[in-house]
């Protein structure tokens, strides 16, 4: 999520750029360091922030404005002296900001859905189900939440297409997409840019 306002300067800064690296948006991590029941309350969770501000210096290739992640990753590994567990957690919840401002709550014993008076608002689905873990919420509750906070929903999109030979043992030519969009009116729109690679052999 970006201010209102900064969709432009994130077009400029992100147009023509490979936005394939996972390291240029950084989802803020509990670090294997708090227990799960004690999110958000606890002290240790004090400096954890979906906020991200320019001066941090995760950022790559010109790629730096502010933003907001509305979720935090929980991890926690099994060990030699814990016994609670037999294997490593890996999950999302809610970003605590949003914990707070929508009142969210949890039942006993539930970590993968987040309910305001009864209704689920934030779901991670992978904690129940085979699969991977997603973020999901509530698109009406989230819209109206980024509304009050005069905020938008972004989208960076990086991505690639090979060109392999018969046995795909030697890859031709590389195609990398990447692209900027947002939630507006009620509608997805934005920009993609394509670049293609060539290895310069031929098929």
């Amino acid at each position: 999520m970006i201010k209102k306002g900064d969709y432009d300067t994130v077009i400029k800064q992100c147009k023509n750029k490979s936005l394939q690296s996972p390291s240029i948006i950084s989802v803020p991590s509990t670090n294997y360091e708090g227990f799960l029941g004690e999110y958000p309350w606890h002290p240790i969770y004090k400096d954890i922030s979906g906020m991200n501000f320019n001066d941090d210096n995760s950022y790559m290739d010109g790629i730096n404005f502010n933003h907001f992640i509305p979720y935090t990753k929980y991890i926690w590994e099994c060990g030699n002296y814990d016994y609670s567990i037999n294997s490593s957690l890996e999950f999302y919840l809610p970003a605590k900001e949003l914990i707070k401002d929508m009142n969210l709550s949890r039942e006993l014993g539930q970590f993968s859905e987040w309910k305001d008076d009864g209704e689920i608002v934030f779901i991670d689905p992978g904690v129940k189900e085979q699969g991977p873990s997603y973020a999901l919420w509530k698109s009406d509750k989230i819209l109206e939440w980024a509304e009050k906070n005069e905020m938008e929903i972004i989208w960076l999109i990086g991505g690639e297409k090979q060109l392999f030979a018969t046995g795909g043992n030697r890859c031709y030519s590389r195609l990398v997409f990447n692209g900027v969009y947002r939630y507006k009116n009620g509608k997805i729109e934005g920009e993609l840019w394509f670049n293609e690679e060539p290895s310069g052999e031929k098929i």
